[in-house]
């Protein structure tokens, strides 16, 4: 499961409010752990970031 800052990393080259739709996140949940305004998260928002970034990165399709 990626900590915090690899999901901040991870999220810098894609549109926060696609993510969070595409994970069932609040779009200023995203875009806060993008920006590094928020430093704490679930552990359940951190399982579905994974999920996100495990299926993209798989398919190749993470900047759609």
């Amino acid at each position: 499961m990626l900590d915090i800052e690899q999901a901040k990393e991870k999220l810098q080259d894609r549109v926060a409010t696609r993510v969070a739709k595409s994970c069932g996140l609040h779009s200023n949940t995203v875009i806060e752990i993008k920006s590094g305004k928020r430093k704490t998260v679930s552990v359940e928002t951190l399982q579905k970031l994974t999920a996100y970034f495990d299926s993209t990165d798989t398919a190749g399709a993470g900047n759609e």
